[in-house]
């Protein structure tokens, strides 16, 4: 019986590695088989805004007199910039009315809470973000830029901030404090949403939500596959050339689990494979943790790497998988 289940699982692995690579090569932007990192996708995007901005000044310059279209074609120029400056809450709070204030978090975070007036600059999507509100960001290329993010050890806003020096920003400051000082000492905030809800219990219900949880984490990580190769990442386990290929694996073998357990067909082997996916997911977290490393899970979307986090998912991660040991224990009863 046990070795009818593994090959079922293996079989539904084998799906959704093609589910996933097939998804991929439809998406707008596939995501690579090779992995970069966060802080040169930053880069590597700053520079081809920069591009564009060269190529458009060189055209404009260009219709206007050709004698000038060599100059043009050299801008921006961007090997002078200053360096971005640290201030704190005071020295924010002083030059936050007249300044440009910048969320590098992903979006999802800034719609929950942001601070009032600040527009967001995603560190993950920050090319496509920049371009879609390029008119309004470059009316402040002299004026004051106030970029924040998580605060402590959050680096988003950091390589937000070494990108808009590379795009010719003058004035560039990095709040580091950031999200947690402004939310910790009680000043106001602004919400984009203003509710989420989640679901819970009992035999039937165990297993929905057993299934709900899973459907709903693979359907987050397949909408952003490169979030989520982030987060794999910052396990430091895998090699780069599989960090790609995994992040295209899992979240359809998750819902090709999540569905199996809540309709019944081939639920046996679909515990199973949840059972071992959590204990993998597990043991790498504790390994993660032994090391000294602040990690983002990846479970339900990108989010700031922190030990608080890692720990917190760990003992969440308990009841779920004492859930799905008890239903794989009553199905194996069942049909023994």
């Amino acid at each position: 019986m046990l070795l009818y289940d593994l090959s079922t699982l293996w079989v539904m692995a084998m799906t959704a590695v093609c589910c996933g690579f097939a998804v991929n090569a439809f998406r707008d932007v596939p995501l690579p088989l090779a992995y970069a990192s966060k802080a040169e996708r930053v880069r590597l995007a700053a520079e081809r805004i920069a591009g564009r901005l060269s190529e458009d000044a060189a055209s404009a310059e260009t219709a206007e007199d050709g004698a000038y279209a060599s100059e043009s074609q050299t801008e921006p120029e961007i090997t002078d910039k200053p360096h971005a400056r640290l201030i704190d809450l005071a020295s924010f709070r002083a030059v936050q009315k007249h300044a440009l204030v910048l969320d590098a978090r992903p979006e999802i975070f800034h719609r929950f809470g942001h601070i009032p007036q600040a527009l967001s600059l995603p560190r993950e999507d920050f090319e496509a973000c920049y371009s879609k509100q390029r008119t309004l960001f470059e009316k402040h290329k002299t004026h004051p830029v106030v970029i924040y993010c998580s605060g402590g050890s959050c680096e988003d806003g950091a390589m937000v901030a070494n990108a808009l020096i590379t795009l010719g920003f003058t004035d560039v400051r990095f709040y580091r404090g950031g999200w947690d000082e402004w939310t910790r000492i009680g000043l106001p905030e602004e919400k984009a949403l203003s509710s989420f809800f989640q679901h819970r219990r009992f035999h039937q219900i165990s297993r929905w939500a057993v299934a709900g949880v899973f459907a709903y984490a693979g359907f987050q990580k397949s909408a952003d596959p490169l979030a989520f190769a982030d987060s794999i990442a910052s396990f430091a386990i895998l090699p780069d050339r599989l960090i790609n290929p995994a992040a295209l694996f899992l979240p359809p073998f998750e819902i090709l689990l999540a569905l199996a357990v809540a309709t019944g067909i081939r639920r046996r082997p679909a515990l199973v494979g949840l059972i071992v996916l959590l204990a993998v997911f597990m043991g790498a977290l504790g390994s993660a943790l032994a090391r000294g490393i602040a990690i983002d899970c990846g479970c339900f979307g990108s989010a700031e790497p922190s030990f608080s986090a890692a720990w917190r998912t760990l003992l969440r991660d308990l009841p779920l998988l004492g859930a799905a040991l008890w239903l794989a224990l009553v199905e194996y009863r069942r049909t023994t």
